[in-house]
């Protein structure tokens, strides 16, 4: 069995570009449809989420918001995706499609420094995200 290291995710993305990129435009294409900014607040929050477990408080704490605005999110994505994220499945289809969208290079709507930010904040900077 060959080793894959920490993101076995990201190889199996990578061994397949093609068919990633295509169910990523496929399974992202509601939130696609989206300004820029209201597709990176939803992709950025599903990422901490998943990065926290899954746990929405966490989550809130990371992003600097309230937790119910993290569920409100998650629920805009649900519907634009049409993947429950309460359903194992529909957070893997989910998690697949982002990350093949993040590795697409035509596709830079999504930076990874956001998430970086989110997960490590410096100290004594404030961020707040908007309570959409």
């Amino acid at each position: 069995m060959g080793s894959y290291g920490d993101n076995p995710l990201g190889i199996l993305v990578a061994s397949a570009p093609d068919t990633a990129r295509d169910i990523a435009h496929n399974l992202l294409a509601g939130l696609l449809m989206l300004p820029l900014e209201e597709q990176r607040l939803l992709l950025n929050t599903f990422d901490v989420w998943w990065r926290c477990g899954g746990n929405v408080n966490r989550t809130a704490e990371k992003l600097y918001c309230h937790r119910n605005t993290v569920r409100h999110r998650l629920a805009r994505i649900d519907a634009l995706t049409g993947r429950s994220l309460s359903d194992p499945r529909g957070i893997a289809e989910t998690l697949i499609a982002v990350e093949a969208y993040r590795r697409d290079r035509r596709c830079m709507a999504f930076p990874s420094h956001l998430i970086d930010h989110a997960l490590n904040p410096q100290p004594g900077r404030e961020h707040r995200a908007d309570a959409r």
